[in-house]
């Protein structure tokens, strides 16, 4: 056992990749996917909205009011508009959701709320430490603003649009069955706001990738038949394809298992290896497989080898087969924008690509490449393992462990509860009710988000705030629940 070079602390003993239960941690985002459960319906009368929309925004914490809220509030007075366009439907119901936070008998979906803005924001404000960090700029966009959708999959939602383009936040949709279940699927944050909103947010970063992997698969293929259509290919999908990428190198193994798991949820148990009927800007889910077996191949953890090949494996079971006149099973061809392209090219195509996003200095990131800024590593691998023995308790007792007095980042939790799902015997619902859990108790000592307690307190002297997130954090209660997360921290106690 060796030392973590960041923190100094033992590295824990690496075990073998446990993925006994993971075709029951699929089927359980299957169910959350297309779970029918409903949600926020707005007034029909536009003056109704407008009048909720008001008392919801005087009701947000003080930053997003003042620089999403309020602005969009302004907007949508002034514009005498008669009903709502996409944009703003989805902007209203999203600032909603977190007022609703104050009101709903969903506790369960409350809870869920506060949660999932919370590894929103400590994912993005990770990012932008290391962004910072390594002198690449930083971006003036906020962590986006969470919002449930009834859609089956997850989406950034750029708040610029055609007619409003000073909104300092984008909003994060996911689907709402997740709010109950569906552990694996937690993962996919991280593509979308370390993905999606960092491709937003530097808008030069898109364009020039696109460029460079282009270039890149052009110039290292020239000699195979379908190098420059894969370089066409992949440049046409940078922005679904970088998001990927960067999904891991924030989130390490469990984004990437989560990419295989979810896709397979999404297509009946098995990895999309056909072209559809319309031109689709995600990558086929076999590739995208092979994408994240990749970028785990790649990233400074011990076990690495053995993460991608399981992954590669799991990926390699649903792509299609051939028998050669040996009687040898080999990979076919498939059809990637109408033309058969084989397994030998679409493999090295993707090494080239995850070495040209690792790699590249970038003009727009001041000279550094995306692999100098954040990439997942052993100390990441060591807060994870150090809180899935919390995770596991299952029970909704939450210790704050002794190893990391300065707390611990959302996606370490998230991250946790992945891990243990996947493991032989695990139990999904108590794993998913501890993760939000801790996820809660880490919200309501965010600065950023812990005024929102008082507001709720305000807004009914008769409630208490206790029964509405469903946990005791009084004076009284144990120190665990008020020492969660990397926001406080109370010198001399250990859990």
């Amino acid at each position: 056992m060796t030392e973590c070079r960041r923190c100094g602390q033992p590295l824990f003993d690496y075990s073998p990749v446990d993925l006994s239960n993971l075709q029951a941690c699929i089927r359980d985002a299957q169910i959350a996917a297309y779970s029918k459960a409903s949600e926020i319906i707005l007034p029909h009368s536009i003056d109704e909205i407008l009048d909720e929309l008001a008392q919801a925004v005087e009701r947000l914490p003080s930053e997003y009011r003042e620089r999403v809220g309020a602005p969009f509030l302004k907007y949508m007075q002034n514009s005498q508009v008669h009903g709502l366009n996409g944009f703003e439907e989805t902007l209203v119901k999203a600032i909603l959701y977190h007022d609703d936070v104050c009101y709903t008998n969903d506790l369960q979906l409350a809870n869920a709320t506060r949660a999932a803005q919370e590894l929103i924001g400590d994912l993005w404000d990770k990012y932008l430490e290391e962004e910072t960090n390594a002198k690449a700029g930083s971006s003036d966009l906020m962590a986006p603003l969470f919002s449930w959708s009834t859609h089956s999959s997850a989406a950034i939602y750029p708040a610029v649009n055609a007619t409003m383009r000073d909104l300092d936040s984008t909003v994060a949709l996911f689907p709402i069955g997740n709010a109950r279940r569906g552990v694996l699927t937690w993962a996919s944050f991280a593509h979308e706001v370390t993905g999606h909103n960092v491709l937003t947010a530097n808008t030069r970063l898109i364009e020039e990738l696109k460029t460079k992997i282009f270039q890149k698969i052009s110039n290292k293929m020239s000699s195979y038949t379908k190098g420059s259509h894969l370089a066409t290919y992949w440049s046409d999908r940078v922005n679904e394809t970088v998001s990927d990428i960067l999904g891991i190198m924030n989130m390490g193994p469990t984004r990437a298992i989560g990419i295989v798991g979810y896709l397979k949820a999404m297509n009946g148990g098995e990895l999309r290896s056909q072209e559809g009927n319309h031109r689709d800007l995600h990558p086929l889910g076999i590739l995208r497989g092979f994408l994240a077996a990749r970028v785990m191949k790649k990233l400074p953890i011990e076990g690495s080898e053995v993460w991608s090949q399981e992954i590669k494996d799991l990926t390699s079971a649903d792509y299609p087969k051939k028998i050669t006149q040996s009687g040898k099973e080999v990979h076919a061809r498939i059809r990637l924008d109408g033309k058969n392209v084989k397994y030998k090219e679409v493999a090295k195509s993707i090494r080239i690509l995850v070495n040209t996003v690792f790699n590249t200095k970038l003009n727009c990131l001041n000279g550094k490449s995306l692999g100098e800024i954040r990439v997942w590593n052993e100390h990441d691998e060591l807060e994870v393992h150090n809180l899935r023995k919390y995770i596991k308790i299952g029970s909704g007792d939450i210790l704050y462990p002794a190893s990391n007095p300065a707390g611990y980042y959302a996606q370490y939790v998230v991250s946790a509860a992945v891990m243990e799902s996947l493991g032989q015997g695990a139990n999904l619902p108590a794993i998913f009710q501890s993760m939000v859990s801790m996820l809660v108790a880490m919200n309501r000592f965010n600065p950023d988000w812990k005024e929102m307690d008082e507001i709720c307190v305000q807004s009914d002297s008769d409630s208490d705030i206790t029964e509405v997130v469903g946990l005791d954090l009084s004076s009284q209660a144990p120190l665990a629940y008020q020492l969660v997360g990397r926001h406080v921290v109370q010198e001399g106690w250990r859990g």
